[in-house]
């Protein structure tokens, strides 16, 4: 990723802003052709020294009472949102996606606070729309998926002085034929079995291999949804001496989602769901794709 970033990325961002357009063009970030908001005959992008990007749509149609107005390259974009220069913006977006805290991220690109949080928001956003529209499917004839519950303490808005944070329970599933395990995160009220098994369920394929502790919750994996079941009796050994069985993938992913948690310590009001899910999205995705899922995200639909 950081190869990639100091090979091709770098360069065009400290070039000329037409190459920058080119390269955010060609991946689908910005419109090559855009339609006149008045007469919806494509527009002409030209030069144009008054605006921030160097250069804008055009309207040419002479019957038009747009003629000769002139349009925002960015129109329809997701940089459309934000008055920064553009190499400012995807340098933000390259280093949250390679996980640079808020305070690193103003400082390296030198942008304030507010614009900052406000990028990273509607990154996130982003996210959890992916996320919520490619629900993740886990496991499959023969193959293992962890499951393990984790208390997370989130701190809340407004909170005064020392107080603990809300405790908030997440429920885990790992699919460890992906290296890393491939991974399904869940904000959930309780850990009763109503509640667990419903998720196992939808997120699980027909044949998985569940992994657990031996939480009672667990105990109608078998027999109510027809998975095999093989447990570790922590309190005896982190792994099954006769099964091998063990949930030290998903164990080490709640490590790595609470450091990364930890990091948004600055950030108070943002929802647990919604940190869970750019964790998701970067861990499953990002790390498969690298900055080439980052253009994914944020393409035109």
């Amino acid at each position: 990723m950081f190869s990639y970033y100091q090979n091709v990325l770098e360069p065009v961002m400290n070039g000329p802003v037409a190459g920058l357009v080119e390269f955010l063009r060609v991946r689908g970030v910005l419109k090559r052709v855009v339609a006149c908001p008045t007469c919806s005959v494509d527009m002409v992008c030209k030069p144009y020294i008054r605006n921030k990007d160097g250069m804008a749509f055009r309207c040419y149609n002479h019957d038009c009472s747009g003629y000769s107005k002139y349009h925002s390259i960015r129109a329809e974009s997701f940089l459309n949102e934000f008055s920064a220069p553009l190499s400012s913006i995807i340098k933000v977006c390259c280093k949250w996606f390679n996980n640079h805290t808020q305070v690193q991220i103003m400082t390296e690109v030198n942008l304030n606070r507010k614009v900052v949080m406000k990028i990273i928001d509607r990154l996130r956003a982003l996210c959890c729309l992916d996320v919520a529209e490619n629900p993740v499917k886990l496991g499959g004839d023969g193959i293992v998926v962890q499951i393990d519950e984790s208390l997370f303490r989130h701190k809340q808005k407004y909170h005064r002085g020392r107080q603990p944070g809300r405790e908030i329970w997440v429920f885990g599933l790992a699919d460890v034929s992906f290296t890393p395990a491939k991974i399904s995160l869940h904000v959930v009220d309780d850990r009763k079995a109503s509640t667990l098994l419903p998720i196992i369920e939808r997120v699980c394929l027909p044949g998985t291999i569940i992994n657990s502790d031996e939480w009672r919750a667990y105990m109608g994996i078998s027999d109510k949804l027809r998975f095999t079941h093989e447990t570790v009796n922590h309190s005896e050994s982190f792994v099954n001496p006769v099964t091998g069985t063990h949930t030290q993938n998903i164990e080490s992913t709640w490590n790595t989602c609470k450091y990364n948690i930890k990091m948004h310590k600055g950030i108070l009001g943002v929802k647990l769901d919604e940190l869970l899910c750019e964790f998701m999205w970067k861990h499953n995705t990002g790390k498969r794709m690298g900055l080439i899922a980052l253009f994914e995200l944020l393409r035109i639909q």
